[in-house]
């Protein structure tokens, strides 16, 4: 009967060590634990709990903690109420602090019900959580400011997990689609109501089934509202299985790429197949390009155009002040009039509208320009205007540039105190050469007339065709009226020698007037009668000769 009962004090000798052993774990714990009786009574407190409280352990022992104040204020001392009653707690983490603590220590305080001997107690434990809550608080405030960012990006954000769900999406996404968290919960939602079966929706579902990281997606998107919207796609796949998505709308920047597009068609045809050269070059005159029509202009390739200086076309380096003054002044020319040079040295008449291209500084960085060449135009107008004061079948001025070479001509007269002779012609018996041998031939004789008569004055002086057999001249620097007589005397000698045309040798002489201004006249019809009435007595006395209007002296 002996060896039980040794077993059994072997027992409690174990069991003692046991506790023993717990004690001093719970001694030494780096945390606070002390034990409350039911009548709220503190019974054990351990030295972690101690330096926590800040009074020894003793006295904390000595404490209930239903009069604790700062256990009041925090609801503890409810808590541990409860924990007698049997529940189970965890409170915190809340801010609990020693008096000899400078830094606000945060503390999590748990209460297990204890039942011993029909006696209720209650353990509770506190924990220093300090850093876990600092380390809660600033990922709350890194979440706060990601989110915050994230709310305020000017492009559309999705968070989906590894699953699938939507946990996130920003304000702007509902934006660019009108779709809200509650819309589309899941991808799979997303896809079904977002796109339309075709290339877009299996490339969205490619993107995210094969978890394209860092791929640009081009798609056409079904916003809630039924209208459709192009938009770039980009995602990043992170390590916890998430996608963080991001979808800008580029709706209008495609449509502005589109009529971009059009509009460089638009521009590159009409400079293509304009009939008018026109180019492009640098602020210095480096070609930047130029249509075929410019090529065809100066005659030569692109390719060696593109390696020359606008400038090299310039034939004057007046042109080119007078160009690029007017450039700097107005902003622009039109219709600018200038001699350009071709490449094989030929000169052209052109016309230039040219406009220069200015930066955010307002300084020229380019020069587009149109030529237009009027050479061609410019010679018919040269023509037109050559015909309108000339007689066509001699080359002579006519009755027009005449009167307005007279005019001229009194003009200086009356500066210089001088006189001026009008002479008036007639081809003696002309009527005859037309007669007998045509109206060809009768041409031929005026032309040879007149040419032996433009031959026969000064380059100061002027021939002019009336019409028919008729000719006029106005002769300046008349100091006496012998100096009339002088070139009345000329002409006559011009047509001692007979005319040879077609083998033929006709024997011309003239009849000539004369009259004087001022003396006879000053206006041309005065001057002109007067001349041809001198011309008329030349004829009546026998032809072939001249005759100064005298009006005492009418023989």
């Amino acid at each position: 009967m002996e060896a039980p009962s040794q077993g059994k004090v072997k027992k409690k000798k174990n069991l003692n060590g046991e506790l023993e052993v717990l004690l001093s774990v719970i001694e030494n714990a780096p945390f606070g634990v002390f034990v409350v009786k039911d009548d709220g009574m503190i019974e054990y407190a351990n030295e972690a709990m101690a330096k926590i409280s800040g009074v020894s352990a003793e006295k904390f022992k000595n404490l209930n903690v239903y009069e604790l104040v700062h256990f009041k204020e925090m609801g503890l001392d409810l808590k541990i109420r409860g924990a007698l009653e049997g529940k189970e707690f965890v409170l915190g983490p809340i801010p609990y602090t020693s008096y000899f603590e400078k830094k606000r220590r945060y503390r999590k305080f748990t209460g297990i019900p204890l039942k011993s001997g029909g006696v209720k107690r209650a353990i509770v434990f506190v924990e220093d959580v300090t850093d876990l809550k600092e380390k809660e608080e600033k990922y709350k405030k890194e979440r706060e400011t990601f989110f915050s960012f994230f709310e305020n990006l000017p492009v559309g954000i999705i968070v989906t997990d590894e699953s699938g769900k939507v946990e996130y999406l920003n304000r702007e996404f509902t934006n660019i689609t009108g779709y809200t968290a509650e819309d589309i919960p899941d991808v799979k939602t997303f896809l079904n109501v977002a796109f339309r079966e075709g290339e877009d929706k299996e490339k969205i579902a490619d993107f995210w089934e094969n978890r394209r990281s860092g791929e640009m997606v081009d798609l056409k998107i079904v916003c809630k509202n039924g209208t459709e919207k192009e938009v770039e796609l980009k995602g990043e796949y992170l390590e916890d299985g998430r996608v963080v998505s991001v979808i800008r709308d580029v709706t209008g920047f495609k449509m502005m790429e589109r009529e971009l597009i059009e509009s460089e068609r638009r521009f590159r045809s009409i400079f293509e197949t304009s009939r008018d050269a026109i180019y492009i070059t640098t602020k210095d005159g480096w070609f930047i390009d130029v249509n075929t029509a410019f090529c065809e202009m100066f005659g030569e390739k692109k390719e060696e155009i593109m390696k020359r200086n606008a400038k090299d076309a310039y034939v004057s380096k007046e042109d080119k002040i007078r160009l690029k003054t007017a450039i700097e002044r107005n902003g622009f020319v039109k219709d600018f009039e200038m001699r350009l040079k071709k490449m094989n040295g030929e000169i052209i008449d052109c016309l230039l509208t040219v406009t220069g291209i200015r930066d955010e500084q307002n300084r020229i960085v380019e020069y587009h320009g149109i030529i237009r060449d009027v050479t061609e135009k410019k010679k018919a107008e040269e023509k037109i205007r050559y015909m309108a004061f000339h007689d066509m079948l001699t080359g002579l001025p006519n009755r027009s540039l005449f009167a307005d070479r007279l005019s001229i001509a009194m003009a200086h007269a009356r500066r210089t105190n001088e006189m001026v002779a009008v002479m008036m012609l007639d081809i003696d018996r002309f009527k005859d050469i037309n007669d007998l041998h045509g109206h060809d031939l009768g041409d031929l004789v005026l032309k040879e007339v007149a040419e032996r008569l433009r031959n026969a004055v000064r380059r100061t002086d002027t021939i002019a065709r009336m019409g028919g057999d008729e000719f006029m001249g106005v002769f300046t620097n008349i100091k006496k009226i012998e100096d009339v007589a002088t070139v009345g005397e000329k002409i006559l000698r011009v047509f001692s020698t007979p005319i040879a045309v077609r083998d033929m040798v006709f024997p011309v002489t003239v009849s000539v007037g004369f009259s004087i201004y001022p003396k006879h006249g000053v206006d041309l019809d005065s001057l002109l009668r007067k001349a041809d009435l001198a011309m008329y007595e030349v004829k009546q006395s026998g032809r072939n000769g001249f005759k100064i209007y005298d009006q005492e002296d009418p023989s």
